[in-house]
């Protein structure tokens, strides 16, 4: 499992970690590449080439928001969270890695 604070405090660490899980080597000019791809600069100038939305949603200059650890909360209502939170603690019952992150 991956969670944006990891991805956050240290991405090449994370990057490492999935090309172990897929079996792929990286090399420098790979690694470079994928640092800056995934960079929320890069992602924020071609934001229209993220994320799947439904027409009647299409806004694109709101996909990727600001790239702050638990800004995406903020967007939720009370209701959105709660049932976020007991959609999560079902889906990730028996992971206890997981359960931190729905303590809160």
């Amino acid at each position: 499992y991956l969670n944006y604070e990891d991805i956050l405090s240290d991405k090449e660490k994370i990057i490492k970690k999935i090309a172990r899980f897929i079996d792929t080597e990286l090399t420098d000019e790979i690694m470079a590449r994928i640092l800056e791809r995934s960079s929320f600069s890069f992602m924020k100038k071609h934001e229209q080439k993220f994320g799947e939305q439904p027409p009647a949603w299409k806004v694109y200059d709101k996909f990727i928001r600001q790239g702050k650890i638990g800004e995406g909360k903020q967007a939720f209502s009370a209701e959105q969270l709660a049932e976020y939170k007991t959609l999560g603690q079902s889906f990730l019952a028996k992971n206890a890695y997981m359960e931190r992150y729905f303590k809160e």
